[in-house]
């Protein structure tokens, strides 16, 4: 598989200057940074949520987790993890699980953790698991225009923590 055509035409619109990094096959955003010699902090990880009524991207540096319990404090709502199922609804163009942190292009509200704003270079999903995109932290900034961004993050104990979503 190649770049999602959501995201690579929001890209486009955009006139977003990227690379592409190539990889093997890897399933969560840790293993991408080790495969690729990235620092995990400098890799953006969409995690889906969902409060019953509409789903919410939280982008958080795959060094991290997202803090639900934060999240729902600062968006007033009672967030949870949304299922697979539904990130494949949602993200009809890409793999399960391997979805760009640019929520607006998939309609979806987006908050994204100071971590991942303030880094000067970025990498995230292309939409499957054997290719990153690499922007500037400007170009990052950009693209997503004025999207939300809080301290919504803690740092991970470790690279092996259950989610629903495969990160």
């Amino acid at each position: 598989m190649t770049m999602a055509a959501t995201l690579e035409h929001c890209l486009e619109e955009h006139k977003i200057s990227y690379d592409i990094i190539n990889h093997t096959r890897t399933f969560s955003s840790m293993e991408s940074a080790r495969t690729c010699h990235i620092s995990a902090d400098r890799i953006a990880k969409s995690v889906i949520l969902e409060d019953g009524k509409q789903y919410l991207m939280a982008v958080v540096p795959a060094s991290c987790q997202v803090s639900i319990n934060i999240l729902n404090d600062i968006m007033q709502k009672k967030l949870s993890l949304a299922s697979e199922v539904d990130g494949k609804t949602v993200f009809n163009d890409c793999e399960l699980g391997a979805y760009p942190p640019i929520g607006k292009a998939y309609g979806i509200e987006t908050v994204i953790d100071n971590n991942v704003w303030e880094q000067k270079d970025i990498y995230f999903e292309a939409g499957d698991h054997t290719e990153m995109v690499h922007v500037s932290g400007q170009q990052f900034h950009a693209l997503l225009g004025n999207v939300r961004h809080e301290h919504i993050s803690r740092f991970r104990s470790d690279s092996h923590f259950g989610h629903k979503w495969p990160y």
